[in-house]
């Protein structure tokens, strides 16, 4: 997990919205979607490998994963929660 105080400090590139952990519940639908194949990121690119966590930009319902703790903040990456 990321430190609380850096947690506050980052924002959606392109909202700039405030980033909160995902849940449980999204990880999963994500997860699943990533088993599936159907999963896309924001530049088109099919997801392979599962998320274990990720941050989420609430009113843009969008992702982004954290990779072996750092959080993959590059819109292109951003993953579609809805």
């Amino acid at each position: 997990m990321l430190d609380e105080d850096l947690l506050k400090l980052l924002a959606d590139p392109k909202s700039h919205e405030a980033l909160r952990y995902a849940t449980g519940e999204e990880l999963t639908k994500l997860n699943a979607a990533v088993a599936s194949g159907s999963l896309k990121n924001q530049g088109g690119n099919v997801v392979k490998d599962p998320l274990k966590e990720a941050l989420v930009a609430p009113k843009s319902q969008r992702a982004y994963a954290i990779r072996e703790g750092i959080p993959v903040l590059l819109f292109e990456e951003a993953l579609p929660l809805a």
